[in-house]
């Protein structure tokens, strides 16, 4: 019954990754209206949105928002889907090349520290981005000169990167949802203010 009535082509799903029909801002200022709105605790959401951006420094395609869940449970924080998901915006087309690459490179040093075999394929930015949807696959076929490197820089990156994406997130959501109660406070006192004057009389 709700389902389109011409379905989107895989070119279009791309598309819309890359450029969303509504635009990017509108796009954020629509999911930024959804966190405020939610019950949850300014702490809880931070730690869903903050869990979804560390994991956006590893190649787990599929798996950010499923690990960002899981890392809120282990720590006994709310689980909080449209949180963990919109944590995840940080990882996109245009921030994965230098995402991932950054994690190589950590997982590459790290490897090379401990005696393994150096990499013998070359992974740069540029290839991050020639390999589009194709990323995972290339990652997966060169399992040990790059899919696990870049896990374990990865893995390294989102631990580091966490406390800063949870501050960063705590305080946003605490001051969004600060102002949206006092907006909702003005709007209820004017209403009240309205309906105590009553009709004049003439």
């Amino acid at each position: 019954m709700f389902q389109r009535r011409h379905p989107e082509s895989s070119l279009d799903k791309i598309r819309q990754i890359i450029w969303p029909k509504m635009g990017w801002w509108r796009l954020l200022k629509y999911y930024r209206s959804r966190i405020i709105r939610l019950s949850a605790s300014a702490e809880s959401i931070a730690v869903n949105l903050a869990g979804g951006s560390a994991m956006s420094f590893t190649p787990f395609f599929g798996l950010h928002v499923f690990t960002a869940l899981g890392f809120a449970w282990l720590i006994g924080v709310k689980m909080n889907l449209v949180a963990a998901m919109v944590g995840t915006f940080v990882g996109n087309p245009w921030t994965f090349p230098f995402l991932l690459f950054s994690s190589y490179s950590l997982g590459e040093f790290i490897l090379g520290v401990i005696g393994s075999q150096e990499s013998t394929v070359a992974f740069t930015p540029d290839i991050v981005e020639q390999q589009g949807d194709n990323l995972f696959t290339f990652l997966w076929q060169n399992f040990s000169d790059l899919f696990i490197p870049t896990a374990i820089g990865g893995t390294i990156l989102a631990i580091m990167s966490f406390p800063f994406y949870y501050i960063l997130y705590f305080y946003l959501v605490r001051g969004a949802q600060r102002a949206r109660k006092l907006r909702m406070k003005r709007r209820q006192k004017a209403l009240f203010n309205r309906k105590s004057k009553g009709p004049k009389i003439k």
